[in-house]
């Protein structure tokens, strides 16, 4: 799969240099059989990222609630996003929250790309969309996120 990056608030410079090799290499090595789907898509990542030392899902908050995000290691959250467009806010809430708290302090996240996010359904997240929704809400979105846009 292909990708393009974009940093939100130096992102980069806080995520260990070896995360984002590994989150490269597992984008640049994963293809998810034919045909196509999200959830083939999660799993070529997914299953990538955990043996690399990638978490399972992590809750919020463990006593209230089951909200979670997709994987941490150690102070980096993760959120891998193919669902609906609305999605795209309760994963930013979550990485803000966890960011506020001191239990991270950066965060990835991985969505498709406009046209492959097409391909795979309708009103999906995209990377453009997020891209330009950090920017208008660059005052209010303070957890630094390095935003992966994935392709085939």
């Amino acid at each position: 799969m292909r990708f393009e990056i974009h940093d939100h608030r130096d992102a980069s410079s806080i995520i260990p240099k070896s995360f984002q090799e590994e989150i490269l290499n597992t984008i640049s090595s994963s293809n998810p059989n034919e045909p196509i789907s999200t959830q083939k898509i999660r799993r070529a990542v997914l299953s990538k990222l955990h043996d690399c030392g990638w978490s399972d899902g992590v809750r919020i908050n463990p006593k209230n609630s089951k909200i979670d995000i997709t994987s941490m290691r150690a102070d980096t959250g993760l959120c891998f996003q193919t669902g609906n467009m609305s999605r795209l806010y309760a994963d930013i809430l979550k990485l803000q929250t966890l960011f506020a708290e001191g239990k991270i302090t950066a965060s990835v996240c991985i969505v498709p790309k406009k046209g492959f996010a097409k391909k795979l359904g309708d009103n999906l997240v995209n990377y453009e969309r997020f891209k330009k929704e950090l920017a208008i809400f660059f005052k209010t979105v303070t957890v630094p996120i390095l935003l992966y846009g994935i392709e085939e």
